[in-house]
């Protein structure tokens, strides 16, 4: 038997919360139906709310219209769904309102990296922790987790004291369209919810970015408790093709028209910081405005090694050719997928990608790939 709390949008499911060793007892000649076997509990579940108040949850008394004979057969059990009458009645004492444990807290370290959590939320057990060191950290967000994050060397009271806070972006790409809210060092992106640091006077404040799905950059403003729209992602931003083709519904609602861009770059090296003009679909560098600019000389920067998945799939197959590939080899494809990766190109790209990437050099070397490697023809994933 399981039972399922509803908070709104949100819900606890509980599995295993009562069982019976019997099926059903003899039937009632009167009535025409069987007695439901008696229901043991397994556990003792108390609901304890953030007051303080809790209310022991009681099993629910089944449906008997569902224990007519003619419903079932006498070798299944009954399958059946009862609501717990509101309000529940709380207990006689009061109960500490304790938070989720934290778990062991992750090292971010003092270089630039990411923090892959997409794939934990299905199995959190606990507060996930990650303590920066006064870098840049790429969080990759799973729906429905909570996290916290602290950055304690940039405290006043530490010693030795790093000579900058963290800068934390959270990349909310893989939840969808959601709202992103604040309020009292709580940032909640969805279901997805944050534990920022309290400060105190002559702390060092760490910078908090969220990336949505569209590549908006959100800064949050932790002290004065606010959240506004500072960027495009070059990373996850994807330029609309055409200049009568439609904005995303998120784009379309921005305020600004003409939006900075983070983290792209024009490939020549030119110097300077780019922006987007999204009615006009166009870009600008601001060292030089009257330079015209497309996609095509621009490449995505500051990628995480694992956004060069293709690199890895294709170098395993060279690998496993004979002769496997050289040095030389892996290096030129690994330096030709970074230049696919870097692209500013819509996505759909990649699948053709992966057929021209290796060009005839490659193909030639790699005769017995599973995937149609020929510029020329339909790419075919392996089986």
């Amino acid at each position: 038997m399981c039972l399922t709390l509803h908070f709104g949008n949100c819900r606890v499911i509980l599995n295993n919360l009562a069982s019976s060793d019997e099926r059903y007892t003899a039937r009632k000649t009167a009535t025409g139906r069987r007695a439901f076997s008696a229901l043991d509990p397994n556990h003792t579940v108390i609901l304890v709310t953030n007051d303080g108040s809790s209310y022991r949850l009681a099993l629910p008394t089944p449906d008997y219209g569902l224990l007519l004979d003619r419903t079932f057969i006498d070798k299944d059990p009954v399958k059946w769904k009862a609501e717990i009458p509101l309000p529940l009645t709380p207990t006689k004492k009061k109960d500490a309102y304790l938070q989720p444990l934290d778990k062991k807290p992750y090292y971010m370290g003092n270089r630039a990296t990411c923090a892959l959590l997409t794939s934990a939320a299905a199995v959190q057990t606990g507060v996930e922790v990650l303590i920066g060191q006064g870098s840049t950290y790429l969080v990759h967000l799973g729906p429905n987790m909570t996290l916290r994050l602290s950055t304690p060397g940039a405290l006043a009271s530490a010693n030795p004291r790093l000579p900058r806070a963290s800068l934390w972006e959270f990349d909310a790409t893989h939840l969808g369209q959601v709202e992103i809210k604040l309020a009292s060092n709580l940032l909640q992106i969805g279901g997805t919810v944050i534990h920022l640091p309290a400060y105190e006077v002559d702390d060092l404040v760490d910078q908090i970015r969220v990336i949505t799905a569209q590549g908006v950059v959100y800064a949050v403003d932790s002290l004065f408790e606010s959240v506004y729209v500072e960027a495009l992602d070059g990373r996850y931003f994807a330029p609309t093709l055409g200049p009568d083709a439609a904005l995303p519904v998120e784009l379309s609602r921005l305020s600004s028209e003409q939006l900075r861009v983070f983290n792209v770059a024009v490939k020549d090296g030119t110097p300077g910081t780019l922006s987007y003009h999204l009615k006009a679909r166009k870009w600008t560098l601001d060292t030089n405005k009257s330079r015209v600019i497309t996609a095509l000389d621009l490449r995505k920067t500051n990628l995480c090694n694992h956004h060069l998945q293709i690199y890895q799939e294709v170098a395993r197959e060279g690998l496993g050719q004979h002769p496997p590939l050289g040095d030389e080899a892996l290096r030129l494809l690994r330096e030709q997928c970074t230049k696919l990766v870097e692209d500013l190109t819509p996505s759909k790209s990649l699948m053709l990608a992966k057929a021209i990437i290796l060009g005839p050099t490659f193909a030639a070397r790699m005769p017995d790939m599973n995937w149609t490697l020929s510029p020329d023809k339909v790419l075919s994933d392996p089986a």
